[in-house]
C-alpha cells in the first residue's frame, strides 16, 4: 500500500524527537480496544524505593533520533532511523559491528535470545514490516507483512513505531499515526515464527492509545506501551485489551514530560525515560518506585542486561552506562515512632553483592513566615547484607519529638544516601507515633 506521506515528511517527523508513522484510510476488521479507565496518578508518591545506580561509563554515538537495544548476549545496539544505520557495540562500548539497514531505514528494534535484531522498516520501503537480522547484518528472515496498494490489507497497516520482544520470542509491534489530528493506533502480537496471534486497535482510537511510540513487553504476555500524547504508559493485558495506565503531564515524581523510552527489567520494574534528564523506575502495578538525575537533559531510550545489574540510558549522542549499587530501598508507607527513636523497614537487593550500607534521614516541610523549609526529624545508619530485608532504628531529632507531640502523624520526606556511588533515594513517607 503506498503512504500518502513522503520520506522526506517522515524525516521532518523523526527530527522533531519521535518515531515515524504513516495515516491512511482503513477498513480492516480487528478488535477494538474498549475505552476502559486507566489507574489515576497518585496524590502521593508511595514511599517505596528501587536500588540506587552508579554512572561506570559513557561512550558517544553519531546519530539522531536514535534508539537503544540491549541483547541477551550483552552486547548494546544503537540504531539511527534515517539514513538507516545499525551499530553493535560490547557492554563496555568497543564498536563491534555497524552496517546500513537492508531497507534503508532503522525507526526501532529489538534483539532476540539469539542475538538477532529484529528491525521495523516502512511501507514503501520493505514488503514486510519486520526484518531479522544476524549479528553481522545479513537478513535472516521477515514477517508480518504490509497490505498492498488499493487491498486487501495485511497484517501491517500503518508504519509501526516500535518492535518489542519477550524472552521466548514473541514479538509486539505498534503502528500509529503521530501527525496531529490523526487516530490510527494499533498493537498486535506476533509468535516466534512470525504468526500473528492478534491485533487490536483502531482508526479512531485516540485518547488511551493516542501516539504510540515505544512498547515493551512485561510478565505473563503483558504489555507496557507510552503514550507520549496523553504522557502515561498504558498497560495491555495478555489478550492485548487496555487493563490500566499510569502517570500524567508534570514532573514530579510519578509524572511524565512526553514519555518517549522505556524498559522492563528482569526484576520486573519499569524504567521510563521522558525527553529529561531523568529516569524513573515504577514497579509493574505502576506503583513509582525512584528517580535517577543523568547528565544528559534529553533522554531517548533505556535498556537493562539480562540479569538486570546494568542499566543502559541513550541520549545527548551518548549512551551513559549504569550498574545498580547498594542503594537500600524503603518497604512501606509507614515509620513508626516510640519515645526518642523511629523504625525504618529497609529492603536490600540481592544484585547489591557488597551489601547496602549508608545514611537515612526523615524531613518535614515547616513554615517558616513566607516560605517552607526542610526540617530534619529523624536520622541515624543502616547496614543490611545483599537479599535482606530488616527494620533499622534512626534517632529523632528535637524537632521530631516536637512535632510528633503536637500530632500523632507527620507527613516526611525519607532520603536514602548510599556510603559508596549510587544515588540518593528520595521517597514520600509518614512519620507515626505509637499509641500509648
Amino acid at each position: 500500500m503506498t503512504s500518502p506521506t513522503s520520506t522526506a515528511g517522515r524525516v521532518g517527523v523523526l527530527a522533531a524527537g519521535a518515531s515515524a508513522a504513516l495515516a491512511m484510510t482503513l477498513s480492516a476488521v480487528v478488535t477494538p480496544v474498549p475505552a476502559q479507565a486507566v489507574v489515576p496518578a497518585a496524590a502521593e508518591v508511595p514511599a517505596r524505593a528501587a536500588a540506587g545506580w552508579r554512572l561506570v561509563g559513557a561512550w558517544d554515538v553519531a546519530a539522531w533520533s536514535p534508539r537503544l537495544a540491549v541483547s541477551p548476549t550483552g552486547d548494546v545496539w544503537v540504531s539511527q532511523p534515517y539514513p538507516g544505520r545499525l551499530v553493535r557495540y560490547s557492554a563496555a562500548g568497543a564498536q563491534l559491528a555497524s552496517f546500513p539497514a537492508p531497507s534503508g531505514v532503522a525507526p526501532a528494534m529489538d534483539v532476540d535470545a539469539a542475538g538477532n535484531v529484529h528491525l521495523v522498516g516502512w511501507n514503501d520501503e520493505a514488503t514486510d514490516a519486520v526484518q531479522v537480522l544476524s549479528p553481522g547484518g545479513a537478513v535472516v528472515r521477515s514477517y508480518a507483512p504490509f497490505g498492498p496498494a488499493g487491498g486487501p490489507h495485511g497484517d501491517v497497516d500503518l508504519d509501526p513505531t516500535d518492535i518489542g520482544l519477550d524472552p521466548a520470542g514473541n514479538a509486539f509491534l505498534v503502528e500509529s499515526d503521530l501527525r496531529a489530528g490523526w487516530h490510527d493506533e494499533f498493537l498486535a502480537k506476533y509468535d516466534a515464527t512470525g504468526h500473528r496471534l492478534w491485533k487490536r486497535g483502531s482508526t479512531t482510537a485516540g485518547g488511551i492509545m493516542a501516539e504510540q511510540t515505544e512498547v515493551v513487553a512485561g510478565a505473563g504476555g503483558t504489555s507496557y506501551v507510552a503514550s507520549p500524547a496523553a504522557d502515561r504508559i498504558v498497560v495491555h493485558d495478555a489478550s492485548g485489551n487496555v487493563a490500566g495506565g499510569f502517570g500524567q503531564l508534570g514532573g514530579e515524581p510519578g509524572r511524565f514530560s512526553t514519555p518517549v523510552g522505556l524498559a522492563f527489567s528482569p526484576s520486573g520494574t519499569i524504567a521510563v525515560v521522558d525527553g529529561t534528564d531523568r529516569v524513573q523506575e515504577f514497579a509493574a502495578d505502576g506503583t513509582y518506585l525512584a528517580t535517577l538525575v543523568t547528565p544528559h537533559g534529553d533522554n531517548d531510550d533505556v535498556d537493562f542486561s539480562a540479569d538486570g545489574s546494568t542499566m543502559y540510558v541513550l541520549g545527548d549522542g551518548q549512551v551513559l552506562r549504569y550498574q545498580r549499587t547498594g542503594g537500600a530501598g524503603v518497604v512501606g508507607k509507614k515509620v513508626k515512632a516510640a519515645g526518642k527513636k523511629a523504625t525504618l523497614k529497609l529492603t536490600c537487593p540481592a544484585t547489591a553483592v557488597s551489601g547496602c550500607v549508608g545514611k537515612a534521614r526523615l524531613q518535614q516541610k515547616v513554615r517558616k513566615g513566607r516560605k517552607k523549609v526542610e526540617v530534619t526529624v529523624a536520622r541515624g545508619a543502616y547496614a543490611l547484607p545483599a537479599g535482606a530485608s530488616a527494620k533499622v532504628k534512626v534517632r529523632l531529632t528535637k524537632a521530631g519529638r516536637a512535632a510528633l507531640r503536637g500530632r500523632r502523624v507527620v507527613k516526611v520526606t525519607i532520603t536514602l544516601s548510599p556510603q559508596v556511588g549510587g544515588q540518593p533515594v528520595t521517597v514520600k513517607g509518614k512519620l507515626v507515633r505509637r499509641k500509648r
